[in-house]
């Protein structure tokens, strides 16, 4: 009788073990990948903080209202490569040192912000790490023009700001402190910049997300809670202010980008939305270059010899992964892997395909 049981309460939760996302470092973005997104309105009574497993997430009230468009770059071209260098000792392997720190950076403003009397910023970048395991933000970039002086500034991390971990599961929770600094002494000008905070992250949910017109199969959501305090210093003068910040994220497997993010504040009628911002279209993967299909590579699931109606003269590269983002074949032999989940990234002159595949 109780074997029976056994049986039966495995049969019942099976449903749910199966339902449950993986989102991992290979299924992220890097250097030279864009999302085009919509901007939805922001004054909604929507309640995003609503989550669990396998939830039904139903936002089609939410209508566009313009577009944006999020990119990350080589880090290398956003200008500040030089002085992180110096800021950090590194004058004769400057080259090395940057590559090993950064692998991506993203543009935080799009159009100069004024941040106090006669202080204007511009072109600044956050610069991030992202390995297997992790993405963190670990250096941003600032051109400071204030009173009729230009100069630039690197914040850096003393303690990294961790973003994401991965592979990224249901349940997941963590917090991390973070801390910066950097200051600036031009002519007759000083500036100092400091932060300490923490950043929390829980995976909450998982399940089917509505947006708009849209539906987005099996997706993880994701729920940061950022509290910092920023303090600044001027010619003498101390500025101290508390930030926190909170944000859902929705991620599928299938795209490189959340497929909705949403920022909001906290205020005393409860969180209020900043930005809403979703994938246009979900036939079309968060980068240009490169496509999720479903049936170039067969059979799957396999034993581990997997083949591709892809004609082999028009293949120029073939990348497999692990769920940990871990590079561990480049060919679509996999019968010496384990048995598992697998991406399988097949380059040609044009384009990159990607599938996931299964490993019997």
């Amino acid at each position: 009788m109780k074997k029976i049981y056994t049986v039966l309460l495995m049969a019942l939760l099976q449903p749910l073990v199966d339902a449950q996302v993986t989102y991992t470092s290979a299924d992220y973005a890097n250097a030279g990948d864009q999302a085009d997104y919509f901007l939805g309105n922001a004054s909604t009574n929507i309640d995003f903080d609503l989550s669990g497993p396998n939830y039904q997430w139903n936002f089609s009230s939410i209508q566009n209202q313009s577009s944006k468009s999020v990119s990350y770059v080589d880090p290398n071209i956003t200008g500040y490569k030089s002085l992180w260098c110096l800021s950090e000792g590194y004058i004769t392997d400057c080259d090395t040192q940057f590559n090993d720190n950064y692998s991506a950076a993203i543009q935080l403003l799009e159009a100069p912000y004024t941040a106090g009397p006669n202080t204007v910023l511009e072109n600044v970048y956050a610069h991030f790490n992202k390995t297997s395991t992790d993405f963190t933000l670990k250096m941003i970039g600032v051109k400071v023009v204030s009173f009729g002086t230009t100069f630039n500034m690197v914040l850096n991390y003393q303690q990294p700001d961790f973003v994401y971990k991965f592979p990224m599961n249901y349940n997941d929770a963590y917090t991390e402190a973070f801390s910066y600094s950097g200051n600036v002494q031009p002519q007759g000008f000083n500036l100092q910049v400091s932060g300490v905070g923490t950043r929390s992250n829980t995976v909450d949910g998982f399940g089917d997300l509505v947006i708009a017109d849209q539906t987005f199969r099996n997706v993880l959501r994701l729920k940061t809670v950022s509290e910092q305090v920023l303090t600044t210093t001027q010619n003498g003068t101390n500025q101290q202010r508390n930030v926190k910040l909170i944000n859902y994220q929705w991620f599928s497997p299938d795209f490189k980008f959340p497929v909705l993010d949403v920022t909001a504040v906290e205020t005393n009628a409860g969180i209020a939305p900043t930005e809403i911002r979703y994938l246009e279209n979900s036939s079309t993967l968060a980068t240009s270059s490169t496509k999720v299909k479903t049936n170039f590579i067969y059979p799957n699931p396999s034993q581990g010899n997997f083949k591709t109606n892809i004609p082999q003269t028009d293949i120029k590269g073939i990348e497999v992964y692990n769920q940990n983002g871990q590079l561990v074949s480049k060919s679509l032999n996999l019968t010496h892997l384990n048995k598992g989940n697998y991406v399988i990234k097949i380059k040609t002159a044009t384009e990159t395909l990607t599938q996931k595949v299964i490993k019997e």
